[in-house]
């Protein structure tokens, strides 16, 4: 009895584990019945899809219909009404819902829940969003570009993500651009950027040109309180947005094999701007500068994320108050796959993503870069490293440097990292062979023939002091001169030998067959005892005390 109220209790427990591991919307009235299934119905608010995992979708026509807003907690947050749309537009809101901003003043902002919903211009995967709209009359600008500060200066809820989305579209486009779009994400209180000042093609002259921004937030918020400031700018104050110095590029130079990934949050920082290497496409922009010096060339490659996204190397002369005296464009690169790379991935012959691949000259110390993007929300990985060094020696023909892997290609015969006469290639000795070289493609062996990690020549292999004695050293597989066991204390995995318990073990023992096995050079080592049966140890060899069965060939007595 007392067993049988053990189990009954062990499986009610385990019933009790099971269900709390069942992970459930918060949307979900009576729990689930498997990992975002719900157990019947969703609560008001949410989309009856079974899952209730997201919130119930408006009626974009109808005003007083609801809107539910999803927080980080997955909670679908209630709106009473959306606001009304302008009878004059197809996109802006009532008129009274939009205020209007000034250059050169400071607008302050607050968004609660008693803020008016609607959509922006830009495009998000959550449409409605809390927000204000505000309008700027442009017609009286002088100066060739806008900045704008974003200030985040009070909060009584947790800190959120603020977008403001601009547009230099008039009431009466059909289709408002998304001109400029800013974001300041939760961590950050200040953000600043920058955007020429255009007027839209099709845009009425006759009539007061205006901006129209739209602030807007993810989620929701009990309060956010926030400050807007439009100045007039000028084009010729370029400010970098970060800046990469010789000592980062420094520990790339002394392992060649060594990438540094960056992500770059373009969508928060950078500007707006018609680039100097194509001047007449607008995208978004963020200047950087590179500090190298040295034998090698700095590459970038952004193909790892798969995005389209552009690379102008740039000339800049600065004033020394800062201002720019001269920008020109010295190279662009173009970081999307051409038509025959996507021909070749249709017929499975190549997986090579889009974005750069590029090679910085080495003719100055200091290179001035901008990114370039169409889109404003794209993430940029940057990864940078040191290749091909004294350009591989392709003036003497020893080798080229390959931009598509990003390293030196060699001719036969020579290699490392700049392509030089190997020391040893091919089982000869390309330079007279001295006592203390090790043979190349050597364990720990560099590619100057010379020992590496505190360890010495032995016979021209690279050895520990343990192993020279016998012994097993840190990284030894087996001991020296047993069998397997190469001269630097390591299993000869070329003959199909393997380390086991600091011994080599060679891969025909334990196939159920008698092997007798050889050296490299032919040379005739031992036939084996047994394999696999009993009393056979693991190098199929009888343990000490026993001789091969004569009833069994595969087991020892």
């Amino acid at each position: 009895m007392a067993i049988r109220q053990l189990l009954i209790l062990t499986i009610a427990l385990f019933l009790v584990i099971v269900k709390t591991e069942v992970l459930c919307s918060p949307g979900c009235i009576n729990g689930c019945s498997a990992n975002y299934t719900c157990a019947y119905e969703c609560k008001e608010g949410y989309d009856d899809d079974n899952t209730c995992d997201h919130c119930e979708r408006t009626n974009q026509y109808d005003y007083s219909s609801p809107v539910y807003l999803q927080n980080d907690d997955l909670k679908c947050v209630k709106f009473a009404q959306k606001v009304e749309k302008n009878e004059l537009s197809d996109w802006l809101p009532a008129e009274e819902h939009i205020e209007e901003i000034y250059i050169g003043k400071t607008k302050e902002l607050t968004l609660d829940s008693n803020s008016y919903v609607d959509f922006s211009f830009c495009y998000y995967r959550q449409k409605y969003r809390q927000g204000k709209w505000f309008k700027m009359d442009v017609t009286k600008i002088q100066k060739d570009h806008i900045s704008i500060e974003i200030n985040k200066t009070d909060s009584t809820d947790e800190q959120v993500d603020l977008f403001v989305d601009g547009t230099n579209s008039q009431y009466y486009a059909p289709n408002p651009f998304c001109f400029i779009h800013f974001f300041s994400n939760k961590t950050n209180y200040n953000t600043i950027g920058r955007f020429p000042f255009v007027i839209r093609e099709g845009t009425d002259l006759n009539q007061t040109i205006y901006y129209y921004f739209f602030a807007n937030i993810r989620g929701h918020t009990n309060k956010l309180s926030c400050s807007l400031t439009f100045k007039e700018d000028d084009n010729l104050q370029i400010i970098e947005n970060f800046n990469i110095k010789q000592d980062f590029f420094n520990e790339l130079s002394m392992d060649l094999t060594k990438k540094t990934t960056l992500v770059i949050p373009f969508e928060q920082i950078g500007y707006y701007a018609y680039s100097a290497c194509m001047p007449s496409v607008f995208m978004k922009a963020m200047l950087f500068t590179l500090e190298y010096k040295g034998r090698g060339y700095v590459f970038i490659d952004t193909r790892a994320a798969n995005r389209v996204v552009y690379l102008n190397q740039l000339y800049m002369e600065y004033a020394d108050d800062g201002n720019v005296l001269e920008r020109s464009c010295k190279k662009y690169s173009v970081g999307k796959k051409l038509d025959i790379e996507l021909s070749r991935e249709d017929d499975g012959n190549t997986h090579q993503g889009n974005g750069i691949h590029v090679r910085l000259d080495n003719t100055t110390d200091r290179h001035y870069l901008s990114f370039l993007s169409e889109n404003y929300r794209v993430e940029i990985k940057m990864t940078l490293s040191i290749i091909c060094p004294n350009d591989c020696n392709a003036e003497k023909g020893f080798g080229r440097c390959d931009t598509e892997l990003g390293e030196c290609v060699c001719k036969n015969g020579y290699g490392g990292d700049d392509c030089h006469l190997l020391c040893y290639y091919n089982n000869i000795w390309q330079i007279p062979a001295e006592s203390n070289l090790c043979y190349f493609g050597s364990k720990d062996c560099d590619q100057y023939c010379q020992c590496t990690n505190g360890k010495s020549v032995n016979n021209h292999m690279c050895v520990t002091a343990e192993c020279r004695n016998g012994d097993l050293g840190y990284g030894d597989e087996c001991k020296l001169d047993t069998e397997g066991c190469d001269g630097g204390c390591h299993c000869d995995d070329k003959m199909n030998y393997s380390s086991y318990g600091g011994v080599c073990v060679s891969g025909k023992c334990g196939n159920g067959k008698i092997d007798k096995y050889y050296e490299s050079n032919g040379k005739y080592i031992r036939t084996e005892e047994c394999d696999g049966g009993v009393n056979c140890n693991i190098i199929c060899q009888c343990i000490e005390g026993f001789i091969t069965s004569p009833d069994d060939p595969f087991s020892c007595i």
